[in-house]
């Protein structure tokens, strides 16, 4: 019998889901590495993305996550609180409409939570085994730890975007800063 190995499974998910969107921001190989590393948690259970734009990511997470809950959190309307002094994005990059992400990403599992992070957050009772963080700033970066660390299950992983990128400097600092006092903790996956 024929098993399909895991790359060529994303693949087909890669390729099929293209065509939902005008374009894949983070491009093949990072999203490649964001599901592997899914993957390698062995298990499944809620999901959440901080910093959606078009919302690729978040349909491949909520695609190979089953039934499980994916939840969707951005402004819909771009970057929020940068800080001039610690990033270089500004406020208002990368814009999409909530109903535009909605189209795309088009399933049953998945909620959207429009709004500046976290004060849209309200899930403080549930678990995570998945949370990919970005938000290309250091306020959404550290913010992110900040409400997900307690609600990390055992063997989740937070997956960082743009760690070590020279055009993200806020969310290297927030990572350093978050790992430094929690190193023992957490499996932290960099996607620079």
């Amino acid at each position: 019998m024929f098993h399909m190995k895991k790359t060529d499974k994303f693949e087909k998910i890669f390729e099929s889901i293209k065509l939902d969107f005008e374009f894949c921001l983070m491009g093949h190989d990072k999203t490649k590495l964001l599901y592997e590393e899914f993957l390698r948690i062995g298990k499944k259970g809620n999901t959440a993305e901080i910093g959606v734009f078009m919302g690729f990511s978040s349909k491949v997470l909520a695609l190979i996550n089953g039934n499980n809950t994916h939840i969707c959190y951005d402004t819909f309307e771009g970057i929020a609180h940068a800080n001039p002094n610690e990033d270089i994005h500004k406020n208002g990059e990368f814009a999409c409409s909530l109903e535009k992400v909605q189209k795309s990403i088009n399933l049953p599992n998945v909620i959207y939570k429009k709004g500046t992070f976290p004060e849209t957050f309200e899930e403080e009772n549930m678990d995570f085994v998945f949370v990919h963080s970005d938000t290309d700033t250091y306020h959404g970066t550290k913010t992110t730890f900040d409400k997900f660390a307690k609600l990390l299950c055992i063997g989740g992983k937070f997956v960082c975007d743009d760690y070590k990128w020279k055009h993200c400097p806020g969310v290297e600092k927030a990572v350093k800063e978050f790992y430094s006092s929690n190193r023992k903790s957490f499996n932290l996956v960099e996607n620079g």
